[in-house]
């Protein structure tokens, strides 16, 4: 029997120093991020209630989406285990909207990873050579879900 344990920190930095006790274990990593954001910027975090209402006011995080990876990555500098990591871009649909490109994303991501030594990229695309797996995760289309046949195939291929 395969068991899957998700650990979601949400990139909130008050729990980085928590990660070494819970990912000694771990075979695969998955980080999921904004394609129509930026890596160096900082994400705006609003929170919903079940119905749907925004609880509160929007509020901007202190680390970008890079900077959380980096300290993820740094929690296996000392663990015995080489995870594999997966990389999901959403909102495909608005990646435009972005100044900065996907190219440009899986280069800095790329080099994010092979900072740390022990973890290994997954790979993706005609060449195999990009990092991010691109979905549109509000309006599924049949790319979307090949996308999710391929990831699925390669994370039970891990664990």
């Amino acid at each position: 029997m395969k068991w899957i344990q998700l650990i979601d920190s949400g990139g909130q930095p008050q729990f980085h120093h928590l990660l070494p006790f819970f990912v000694s274990n771990l075979s695969v990593v998955l980080f999921v991020l904004n394609l129509s954001e930026g890596l160096d910027q900082k994400r705006e975090i609003a929170c919903y209630g079940s119905d749907g209402i925004m609880i509160g006011r929007t509020y901007e995080t202190c680390l970008s989406h890079k900077e959380v990876m980096e300290r993820f990555l740094k929690a296996f500098q000392f663990s015995p285990v080489c995870p594999h990591v997966v990389v999901i871009g959403t909102h495909r649909d608005l990646e435009r909207k972005c100044s900065e490109s996907r190219i440009a994303k899986n280069r800095k991501i790329k080099q994010c990873i092979q900072l740390n030594k022990k973890c290994i990229p997954i790979y993706v695309g005609e060449n195999m050579t990009e990092v991010i797996f691109s979905v549109n995760s509000k309006r599924p289309d049949r790319k979307d879900k090949d996308v999710a046949r391929v990831l699925r195939a390669k994370i039970s291929e891990l664990t």
